[in-house]
């Protein structure tokens, strides 16, 4: 059995992916160019406004 906690395709909170932006932009506000890389983009748009997440 697998350790890794499966999270509800309705989900509408994303804590890791929260976390990977709040860090980004930390990064960024340093001088930093910054980019995220998402493994399937299909994930990334359940539930996010994604013009909203790529204009942060």
């Amino acid at each position: 059995m697998s350790s890794r906690k499966k999270i509800s395709t309705r989900a509408t909170g994303r804590p890791e992916l929260e976390a990977a932006v709040k860090l980004a932009g930390e990064i960024r506000s340093s001088g930093v160019a910054v980019t995220l890389g998402v493994h399937e983009h299909k994930r990334l748009g359940r539930g996010i406004e994604l013009a909203m997440l790529a204009e942060e």
